[in-house]
């Protein structure tokens, strides 16, 4: 395997370990980088899948505080 393929490959992987929810801290480790910066800056990038998860993630969090705020206060004297 050439320098360029193997280099593709581990974007590939690092990226995947985080689509997948892999924790940073697991994906430096596997990946055997000494710095997690390495792996966050470098190797790891958002793809659409990612962030249209993050979206929904986002849009379900306003959608339960707006409900929150709609219920009446309840007061105990």
């Amino acid at each position: 395997m050439d320098h360029i393929t193997a280099h593709m490959l581990r974007h590939t992987y690092a990226t995947m370990l985080f689509d997948a929810g892999v924790d940073i801290k697991s994906a430096q480790r596997f990946l055997g980088h000494a710095d997690v910066e390495i792996t966050l800056s470098i190797y790891t990038h958002l793809t659409k899948y990612k962030e249209e998860q993050a979206i929904q993630v986002l849009d379900k969090h306003l959608n339960e505080r707006n409900n929150e705020m709609q219920k009446p206060l309840l007061r105990v004297l």
